[in-house]
C-alpha cells in the first residue's frame, strides 16, 4: 500500500497489485481485508520503514485490543474481571509473540 500510495496514486490499483506481484511473489494483496494495510502504509509514512516503528505499530494494535477487551470484561463483570481477563490476555504467550510478528493474522502464528 505505502508503494501504491508513493508511486502510483491515482493509478488502476489491480493493475499496480498485478505489476507488483511480478516482482515480489510472495506478496498476497488482496488476501485480507486491507485494513491492515492501510493502517500499516499509514504509520509507515508518518514514522518510517524500521524495525521498531513496525514493532511499534503491532504493540499499539495489541494495546488496542486489550483495551476493547478490557471495556467488554467490565461491562460483563466489573473492574476485576476487566483486570483479570485483560492480564491473562496480554500474559498469554501467544500474545507476545503475536506482537514480535508483522502480520494481518496473529493467530497464524501458532
Amino acid at each position: 500500500m505505502l508503494d501504491y500510495f508513493r508511486t502510483a496514486f491515482g493509478s488502476n490499483p489491480i493493475t499496480f497489485a498485478e505489476s507488483y506481484y511480478v516482482h515480489y511473489p510472495k506478496l498476497a494483496l488482496g488476501h485480507w481485508p486491507p485494513m491492515f494495510y492501510i493502517i500499516q502504509a499509514a504509520w509507515y509514512a508518518t514514522f518510517g520503514v524500521t524495525t521498531f516503528s513496525a514493532i511499534l505499530l503491532m504493540g499499539v494494535i495489541t494495546t488496542a485490543a486489550a483495551v476493547a477487551l478490557a471495556f467488554r470484561f467490565m461491562r460483563l463483570g466489573g473492574i476485576p474481571a476487566a483486570l483479570l481477563g485483560t492480564g491473562v490476555f496480554l500474559s498469554l504467550p501467544l500474545t507476545g509473540m503475536s506482537t514480535r510478528l508483522v502480520m494481518a493474522d496473529s493467530s497464524r502464528a501458532c
